[in-house]
């Protein structure tokens, strides 16, 4: 079925989880990257299904003119890099979508950002063993998990953590310059050194 967009005047398809518009003709392989990751994007934000599996994307959304698929388009095709993954957490807030929220990034990069604890009331990365210790892990720069230390305190082991992570993050803004958005690296690298404060 098709629907008048107002904005382009062009007849769409019908909107995709009733606010997605796609105003550009083909078929969803033809449309190629830009629009599997446009439908991913809205399915993150506007799938009622999606959300149940991944709770994490509850209050997310998209800036209204990435709504309409050839909007989002020139500015997908102005940045993207083949491999690398659409990431709105770290130039923002993880709420939105927009060309000033967004950046795409190497997937080990994004594999590399601090994601929200697991509910176990404690900081990522940090965990209680059965000896009333705090034990921490993270990832090195080359995503292989390391043991950080144990620690006495919940304090003490999320201040190893993050001291961790920050130079993990300054090794991999080094690797990544030239090919990732200078913003990104450089918010990269504050990301951790600034929690330690």
């Amino acid at each position: 079925m098709k629907v008048h967009c107002k904005k382009t005047g062009r007849f769409v398809r019908k909107p995709l989880y009733g606010v997605g518009l796609t105003d550009v003709e083909g078929t969803v392989a033809s449309l190629g990257a830009s629009y599997k990751c446009w439908r991913s994007m809205l399915t993150r934000a506007y799938s009622e299904k999606y959300k149940e599996n991944s709770p994490c994307y509850h209050g997310v959304s998209v800036t209204q003119e990435w709504l309409v698929f050839s909007s989002f388009k020139v500015w997908f095709d102005m940045h993207y890099r083949l491999g690398f993954d659409l990431d709105k957490d770290l130039l923002g807030d993880g709420s939105l979508y927009s060309p000033e929220t967004c950046v795409f990034l190497p997937r080990q990069l994004n594999l590399f950002l601090e994601k929200k604890s697991r509910g176990r009331n404690k900081p990522v990365g940090v965990r209680l063993i059965s000896s009333g210790k705090f034990a921490t892990q993270a990832h090195d720069e080359s995503g292989q998990c390391c043991h950080i230390g144990v620690f006495s305190t919940e304090s003490d082991a999320r201040f190893a953590y993050l001291t961790f992570k920050s130079r993990v993050a300054e090794t991999l803004a080094k690797r990544w310059a030239g090919l990732v958005d200078e913003r990104a690296l450089a918010r990269l690298v504050s990301y951790y050194r600034d929690k330690q404060i």
